[in-house]
């Protein structure tokens, strides 16, 4: 018996909140017609933001294959977290050169880099809804499987008693 329900659960969490993430980047970014555009050729979704990674797979001493969930991982390009953290440092100076349209050589100096936080991750955890489905759906599937674990374990042990 081979039990993913708890990888199940895992993906459809994880579902969740990459559509609330695409929802709050869209309204604290503006870019809401970016990711949602009207024809389906301009959407541009984000590249694998969330996904069910951390999964231990235990095998029993009968051969049942059980997943157990260990984390939701949130992954995206740095600009998302540089965004929700924000920065504030030095950039250094340097050289750039660009080719299109015309050939161009520039220099800029060493300045300051200033960019306020925006915690849209927090709040799209929170919006989502994953947190409570997950504690939900996993509690009553490790609830179910402790039951059946523990009937079949009394079940072995009553059988070896009338065996004596």
């Amino acid at each position: 018996m081979i039990s993913y329900e708890e990888e199940k659960v895992g993906k459809k969490a994880a579902e969740m909140l990459k559509n609330s993430l695409h929802t709050q980047i869209g309204q604290k970014f503006g870019f809401y017609e970016h990711y949602h555009g009207k024809r389906k050729k301009d959407r541009q979704p984000l590249k694998k933001t969330t996904s069910v990674e951390r999964l231990n797979i235990w095998t029993g001493n009968q051969g049942d294959r059980i997943t157990f969930l260990n984390a939701i991982v949130i992954s995206m390009g740095r600009q998302g977290y540089i965004q929700h953290y924000g920065v504030n440092r030095i950039r250094k100076g340097g050289k750039r050169t660009r080719k299109t349209p015309k050939h161009t050589t520039y220099n800029f100096e060493a300045h300051y880099f200033r960019m306020k936080a925006t915690p849209f991750i927090d709040e799209a955890v929170a919006q989502s809804g994953a947190v409570p489905y997950i504690l939900r759906e996993i509690s009553r599937i490790r609830g179910t499987r402790l039951l059946k674990l523990t009937g079949r374990f009394l079940a072995d042990y009553d059988f070896a008693l009338d065996m004596k």
